[in-house]
C-alpha cells in the first residue's frame, strides 16, 4: 500500500510486486503460510478455523480451503492486489497491461 505522493508508487512498487508474485510462488510452502497464519491467531487468542470461517463464510471447509491455496500456488494462479490512495494513469496502465499478459496471474489495482 502507497501514497499517491509516495513517487515509488509506479516503478519501484511495480518490481517488488512481481519479486514477491516469482518467489512466493518458489520459496512460501503453503504449510508456511498456513503455520503463519495460526501463529497470529494464537497470539490474538483466536482460533484459526473460526477466523478463516468469519472471513470467508461458516460454511467453508478450511482442510479444503488450504489445499486450493496449494493448488493455486502451485499452478501459480495468484491474484496481485496494487493498494494506494489514488491509482496513477501510467500505474492503471501498467496493471491492466500485466493482467492481459499474465495469464492464469490475475493483477488488480
Amino acid at each position: 500500500m502507497k501514497r499517491q505522493t509516495d513517487t515509488r508508487l509506479r516503478r519501484e512498487v511495480v518490481g517488488q510486486m512481481l519479486d514477491y508474485a516469482a518467489n512466493a510462488v518458489a520459496y512460501l510452502p503453503v504449510a508456511s503460510i498456513r503455520a503463519r497464519f495460526e501463529d497470529t491467531c494464537a497470539k490474538k487468542e483466536k482460533d484459526p478455523d473460526h477466523e478463516l470461517q468469519d472471513r470467508l463464510g461458516h460454511d467453508i471447509d478450511t482442510e479444503k480451503f488450504w489445499l486450493q491455496v496449494k493448488t493455486n500456488l502451485e499452478a501459480q494462479k495468484i491474484r496481485l492486489l496494487f493498494v494506494a490512495d489514488v491509482i496513477p494513469r501510467e500505474l492503471r496502465r501498467i496493471v491492466e497491461f500485466l493482467n492481459r499478459q499474465m495469464n492464469p496471474v490475475e493483477v488488480l489495482a
